[in-house]
């Protein structure tokens, strides 16, 4: 999505009390090794004993509609992109199905309730076989105006490619005792790219989850106005890594398209391109930062132990280096997509069941 931006998202961090990590503006709970699996049905106990709250039925509060929960049939290998990476081998991924009752066209508002439904349907599509979702990862060094560094090249090792078939990643020792497959970035020197007059160095990397868009064209927005915000669980890894990572949501009006030339009355909508044709002269026009889409977002601090987050879409911000959104917040009715972006350094993170949630009565 574009070369990095230096604006910032709202950040946002917690404390733990009693057992439960708080967080303005965001529900987040940290769940550590010893607890008795996913969240149970609804009417399940909701604590641990003496007082203290079960980390892991920190979804009990929500109902959830799943997004993408990673798991899936059996995928062929996935090559992977850092030198001497092995191939991934993990599960297909694929949207939720029943977010389809959910698109434009559709009756909005629709879905499944309680504790995160599944990616029911495998392969889901719309009616001319368009799937519910696309996916993608991007990353600097994969970029064609990439300066890359010789020296952070040879450091540079990523698990993830940027092609596909998209596989979720097993778990080691799952979640809350039970096997799972999830999103898992581990990445050293992620951000190889470095401009010569800023000094600046890279933007990080995105793995884009794309409703409607130039990963899934075709597709449908989701109208998500019936639900509060996105919900997920994450944990970081073992291995080095930084713990704040980003999550963008996309709406109609700050997802734009790369666009090859201006349009007659100049720039009518934000664009994604950084470099647009100018029809007038035949040469390449830098699109000005202002006219960039600026999509929302919140930045999450994340922990050894697995969490479940909550972010409300009333608490999603922009950066404020683009293209400011008409009504000034987010449009939940159409969604087009969701990013999960990191900056430049060492990573290892795990990403599941990402959904869409809102309190139960």
């Amino acid at each position: 999505m574009g070369a990095r931006h230096f604006g910032r998202f709202p950040s946002i961090r917690g404390a733990s009390l009693s057992g439960v990590a708080l967080l303005v503006g965001v529900a987040f709970v940290a769940c550590g090794g010893e607890d008795d699996g996913r969240p149970p049905p609804p009417g399940a106990a909701s604590g641990s004993g003496g007082g203290s709250t079960d980390a892991c039925q920190a979804a009990q509060a929500y109902e959830l509609i799943s997004i993408t929960d990673f798991e899936g049939p059996p995928a062929v290998s996935a090559p992977g992109a850092g030198k001497g990476q092995p191939p991934l081998q993990g599960t297909a991924l694929s949207c939720n199905s029943g977010l389809l009752a959910m698109g434009s066209s559709g009756e909005g508002g629709a879905g499944g309730q309680g504790g995160g439904s599944g990616n029911e349907g495998g392969e889901a599509s719309t009616g001319d076989d368009v799937p519910v979702c696309g996916f993608n990862f991007n990353f600097d060094s994969n970029r064609d105006d990439c300066n890359r560094d010789p020296v952070a090249m040879e450091k540079f090792t990523c698990n993830l490619s940027t092609g596909s078939p998209w596989v979720g990643l097993e778990v080691p020792g799952g979640r809350c005792g039970v096997p799972t497959h999830a999103y898992h970035l581990e990445a050293t020197g992620m951000g190889v790219c470095f401009n010569d007059t800023t000094g600046r160095r890279g933007w990080g990397s995105n793995f884009l989850i794309d409703f409607a868009g130039s990963t899934n064209p075709g597709g449908v927005e989701i109208d998500a106005s019936d639900w509060e915000g996105i919900a997920f669980w994450a944990r970081v890894g073992d291995g080095p890594s930084n713990t704040a990572i980003s999550i963008v949501v996309g709406d109609a009006e700050t997802s734009g398209g790369d666009y090859e030339s201006l349009s007659p009355g100049g720039w009518s909508q934000c664009v994604t391109a950084d470099c647009l044709n100018d029809p007038e002269t035949g040469l390449c026009v830098t699109a000005p930062d202002t006219t960039k889409c600026d999509p929302f977002g919140a930045v999450v601090s994340l922990a050894p132990d697995w969490a479940f987050y909550a972010i409300p879409f009333a608490e999603l911000k922009q950066k404020g280096y683009g293209q400011p959104a008409p009504g000034g917040a987010i449009n939940p009715s159409r969604l087009s997509r969701i990013q999960i972006s990191t900056s430049t350094g060492d990573w290892d993170f795990f990403v599941d069941d990402l959904s869409l949630y809102r309190s139960r009565p």
